[in-house]
């Protein structure tokens, strides 16, 4: 009897033994299910961030070249932006999709002018797919900043404004005007750049001969031996009447910007501009170019 009872108690001891090691056993599995559920967290969370920095940066459709080539041939230089010899570059950021390698969220970081910056956003929103930035061997959601340039081609810069050299023709000339597309229409939006620019309804050589017909060349700017040109910018009303005439860079006299003026204002109407197929108010710059008549030896 003494010694069932001492084989009972061992029994019992190790039937006790095995029961806490499954136990432990079992609280180290579930440890382990806890770890890789929170790794699996971890990475949902990865699938969701737009990175600033990758392994291998998001690239444009045959590289920096062919980027270029696009800016350049896509950029209509704003023509305010033009004639006042601004340069320099904008700033754009955006980002670029892991899923197509589409781009969205563009903004500009830092602007040069109003005018360029606006410029800036139309091109890159006219790009096309990029190649997806990578990071860990996946394709990532990219964020990059463009530096696009603005630069006046030299043979389109002006001279500083009463250097022109005198030639002695008794004429007022007119540069081609540059008008400045955004791509969303408003109503009441002045536009700077559009789909088509507003004109002179019977052409630009009729408006040059109309001008020299009415233009009075001032007197004291005669005698003073005063030349040069003036530009000029206006809005061509969605009914094609002209207004709110401003000198955007003066000539050397203040006569000449006056006459510059008062000869457009009596201007007809134009052919409005248009923008995504719908009539629209358009700003236009119109150089005018006041030369002396030759001296008579």
């Amino acid at each position: 009897m003494h010694v069932n009872s001492r084989s009972m108690i061992k029994y019992t001891f190790l039937v006790i033994l095995v029961l806490t090691m499954l136990s432990t056993y079992a609280q180290v599995e579930d440890k382990k299910d806890i770890v890789v559920e929170k790794k699996e967290t971890a990475t949902a969370d990865e699938e969701n961030t737009v990175f600033t920095s990758v392994e291998i940066a998001a690239e444009y459709p045959g590289g920096t070249v062919a980027m270029d080539r696009f800016i350049k041939k896509t950029m209509e230089y704003p023509a305010v932006a033009k004639l006042q010899g601004q340069e320099g570059k904008v700033f754009v950021g955006f980002v670029v999709s892991k899923k197509d390698g589409s781009l969205s969220d563009a903004k500009i970081i830092k602007g040069l002018t109003p005018e360029c910056d606006q410029e800036a956003l139309r091109i890159v929103s006219l790009m096309p797919k990029w190649k997806p930035g990578m990071k860990n061997g996946k394709q990532v959601d990219t964020r990059y900043v463009l530096p696009i340039k603005f630069e006046i081609p030299e043979e389109e810069k002006r001279p500083a404004v009463g250097t022109e050299n005198v030639r002695g023709v008794d004429e007022i000339s007119f540069d081609e005007p540059a008008p400045v597309v955004e791509e969303t229409y408003d109503e009441n939006h002045i536009y700077t750049v559009v789909d088509t620019p507003p004109q002179p309804v019977e052409g630009m050589a009729k408006l040059n001969q109309t001008i020299k017909d009415n233009l009075k060349y001032p007197k004291k700017a005669l005698k003073d031996r005063v030349e040069g040109t003036v530009f000029v910018i206006f809005v061509v009303n969605k009914d094609g009447s002209l207004v709110d005439f401003q000198v955007v860079k003066k000539s050397a006299s203040e006569l000449l910007d006056k006459e510059a003026i008062r000869v457009l204002s009596t201007l007809p109407k134009w052919t409005p501009g248009s923008n995504q197929g719908k009539v629209v108010r358009t700003k236009f710059v119109l150089p005018v170019k006041f030369k002396l008549p030759e001296e008579k030896k």
